[in-house]
C-alpha cells in the first residue's frame, strides 16, 4: 500500500479512536482506569474454532474459565501479582497437561512464555498459542498491570517521566510464572523458553538476565533505538547481557512495522542485537511486502514464520535434530538477506553483497525519518499520549471475545489456510 495512502488512513484512525475516548468518558464514566479483569463471558456455551471448524465447550470452574477444544485446553483467569493488583492470565495446555496439573504426575511439558507489545493484550496472539500447544508446549501469557484485562496503572518511571518501567512489566511475567509453579503445572523447567513482540522483547531480555531457566528467547519486531527509547531500561542497555546459554532467534522484515522508517530501522536494533549475544543464535531478515505487516502480511507467510519459532523451540528446548536442519536451511523469504546464524559447528555471516544491501536500504529509507522524524516526534509527543492510546482496546475488548474470535486478524482472510 503506498505511503500517501496510509496517511490519511491512520489519521481517519486516530480521530476515530479519540471520539471512542471522548464518548466513553462522556457517557459511561469509563476512564483509562478501567476495570477490565472481570471475564464476562457466558459459561457452558458451545463455541468455534474458525480456523479448524471446531467446536469447544467454555465452562466456569472454580475462578476460571476453561475452553476445551479437542487436543487442547484453554485456561482464563484472574490472579494477583506483588502489589495486590489483579492481572489476567491465560494458559494453553494440552489436554494431557491439563489433566496433571496439581498431581504427583511425574511428566512434565515444555513450556513458553509470550510476552506481547504495548498496547496489546497477550490473547491477541493465540495463532501462535495455538500451534505451539498443538506440538506439545504448555504456553501461558499474562497482560501487564494497566493493560488489557488487567487492573491498575500503567507502570511508568514517574508523573515526568511517562517511559514504561520495563523492569516492572518483567515482574508481572515473573508472578506470573511464580503463580503457575505454585498451582503446580506440569511444567518441566529445564525445558522453558520465550517468544516477545515490540515490547516484549524489551520485556524478554529483562526476563532471561533474571530468570536463566529460559534457555530460548524468540524476538519478533525487536524495538531499539527509536521505539524503546519509550522503555526503561531500553534494549541497547540489555543486549549483550543475556546468559551466553541462551538461545536467541530475531525476526525483522524489510518495510515492516518497527523495522523500517515506520518506526525504528530494521538494520539496526536486530543487528545490533545479533551481533551482541554471545551464545546461540540466529536472524532472519525476511523480504519486504507489499504493505507494512511484514511477515504478518499473508496467511503463508504467517504460518511461514510460525513454523521458524516452532523448530526454534523444538530444537533448543527439546533437541529435534529435524529441525535443526530446517533451521540453518536457506529460507524461502530470506532472498536479498540470507538468514545468518552462529550455532559453534555451524555458522553463516552476511555476505559482503548482503551488508552492501542493508547499508543501500538503510540509507534510502530509514536513517533520514527515523533520526530525524520519529525519534524525536516519539520522544515530544507520543509519550504524552499513551495513556490514552489503549481506552479504545479497553472500550473494545469484550466485543473481541470468545477465543474464537481473536486469533489473529488475519486468520479472518484465509481462516482455512492449515
Amino acid at each position: 500500500m503506498h505511503k500517501k495512502i496510509l496517511v490519511p488512513i491512520f489519521t481517519i484512525l486516530i480521530l476515530l479512536n479519540l471520539c471512542l475516548i471522548c464518548t466513553a468518558e462522556d457517557n459511561s464514566g469509563i476512564g483509562c482506569e478501567a476495570n477490565m479483569s472481570s471475564l464476562k463471558v457466558t459459561t457452558n456455551n458451545i463455541i468455534k474454532d474458525i480456523s479448524q471448524n471446531q467446536t469447544a465447550v467454555r465452562t466456569q470452574i472454580e475462578n476460571k474459565i476453561v475452553t476445551e477444544f479437542e487436543g487442547f485446553v484453554i485456561e482464563e483467569f484472574d490472579f494477583f501479582n506483588r502489589d495486590k493488583t489483579r492481572l489476567y492470565g491465560t494458559v494453553f495446555l494440552p489436554k494431557k497437561a491439563y489433566e496433571n496439573i496439581g498431581t504427583t504426575n511425574s511428566e512434565k511439558f515444555p513450556f513458553i512464555m509470550v510476552t506481547y507489545g504495548t498496547m496489546c493484550i497477550n490473547r491477541m496472539y493465540g495463532l501462535l498459542f495455538k500451534n505451539l500447544v498443538k506440538r506439545g508446549y504448555i504456553v501461558a501469557g499474562v497482560d501487564y498491570t494497566g493493560q488489557g484485562f488487567s487492573e491498575g496503572s500503567k507502570p511508568v518511571i514517574s508523573e515526568d517521566d511517562l517511559r514504561l518501567d520495563s523492569e516492572y512489566i518483567t515482574q508481572d511475567v515473573l508472578d506470573f510464572q511464580k503463580y503457575l509453579f505454585g498451582a503446580r503445572y506440569p511444567i518441566d523447567e529445564t525445558k522453558m523458553g520465550n517468544w516477545g513482540a515490540s515490547l516484549g522483547t524489551v520485556t524478554s531480555a529483562i526476563l532471561a538476565d533474571k530468570e536463566h531457566r529460559y534457555k530460548a528467547i524468540s524476538e519478533m519486531g525487536l524495538c531499539g533505538k527509536n521505539l524503546s527509547r519509550g522503555t526503561f531500561p531500553t534494549w541497547e542497555q540489555i543486549q549483550g547481557k543475556l546468559p551466553t546459554t541462551t538461545a536467541l532467534q530475531i525476526e525483522a522484515t524489510m518495510a515492516a512495522v518497527h523495522d523500517t522508517d515506520m518506526i525504528t530501522p530494521w538494520w539496526q536494533a536486530p543487528i545490533d542485537a545479533y551481533s551482541e549475544h554471545k551464545g546461540p543464535k540466529m536472524i532472519m531478515i525476511h523480504d519486504r511486502y507489499p504493505s507494512f505487516l511484514g511477515m504478518l502480511g499473508s496467511q503463508k507467510r504467517a504460518h511461514h514464520y510460525l513454523q521458524e519459532v516452532i523448530d526454534f523451540f523444538d530444537y533448543f528446548l527439546r533437541g529435534d535434530k529435524q529441525a535443526y536442519q530446517r533451521l540453518i536451511a536457506p529460507d524461502e523469504y530470506c532472498t536479498k538477506v540470507g538468514k545468518a546464524f552462529d550455532f559453534g559447528k555451524d555458522k553463516r555471516d552476511f555476505s559482503s553483497n548482503e551488508e552492501n544491501y542493508i547499508n543501500r536500504f538503510r540509507n534510502l529509507y530509514g536513517m533520514p525519518f527515523a533520526y530525524n522524524g520519529f525519534g524525536p516526534m516519539w520522544n515530544q509527543y507520543v509519550l504524552n499520549l499513551l495513556p490514552l492510546a489503549s481506552q479504545p482496546f479497553k472500550i473494545n475488548i469484550p466485543f473481541l471475545l470468545p477465543w474464537d474470535k481473536i486469533w489473529l486478524l488475519f486468520e479472518y482472510w484465509e481462516p482455512n489456510y492449515e
